[in-house]
């Protein structure tokens, strides 16, 4: 500091200099709270909807994944063992939750498999909870169903394409069909509940 201030009386650098270097600036920064608010809220809405798909579908998108590889690689006996995993992620997804099951677990990453109609019923019901607008409802709703669907129809395509076993083929088929009708049921009957309220 005193080097700065002999620099002044010796004439190095003016006064002027000094003040308008040495004095902080104030910059002014417009901040779009709107915008921010927008932002956040969508992160929100996505993060909700990948996890309740998660929660939903989560252990189904996980098998269909590592069964892809595991098509790729194996052949014969080992595409039942396979189809048998599939079949049993399949059947939790459609019993009651009041039945005790076992969910075969086929990786560490698997939780535990959630019937869809229960999962549905409570998330239908928490979003009822915390959103007093339908439009909302919907429109967290929705995307989830939608990755309930896609989930089953990557399901109905890997059966497809991978089993020669016509009875295998018809009996994961008709579990496919059985859980799509009661996505479709409850999305239906939901709707109507929504429109009343």
């Amino acid at each position: 500091m005193s080097g700065i201030i002999s620099s002044v009386v010796a004439g190095k650098i003016s006064l002027e200099s000094l003040l308008r270097d040495g004095t902080p600036n104030i910059i002014k920064k417009e901040i779009n709270a709107k915008k921010m608010l927008e932002a956040e809220l969508k992160s929100t809405c996505e993060q909700l909807i990948t996890q309740e798909s998660d929660v939903l579908v989560g252990n189904l998108a996980l098998l269909l994944q590592e069964l892809s590889k595991e098509f790729k690689e194996k052949t014969g006996g080992e595409t039942k063992a396979i189809l048998d995993k599939l079949s049993g992620v399949l059947k939790a997804m459609l019993l009651p939750g009041d039945k005790k099951r076992k969910t075969a677990r086929t990786s560490s990453r698997q939780k535990k498999t959630v019937p869809i109609k229960d999962g549905l019923t409570e998330l239908s019901k928490r979003l009822r909870q915390y959103l007093s607008n339908v439009k909302l409802e919907n429109m967290l709703f929705d995307p989830i169903l939608a990755n309930v669907k896609r989930a089953l129809k990557s399901a109905r395509e890997l059966i497809t394409k991978n089993t020669s076993n016509t009875q295998t083929s018809e009996e994961l088929e008709s579990v496919l069909l059985q859980l799509e009708s009661e996505v479709l049921l409850y999305k239906d009957s939901s709707s109507r509940k929504r429109r009343s309220l």
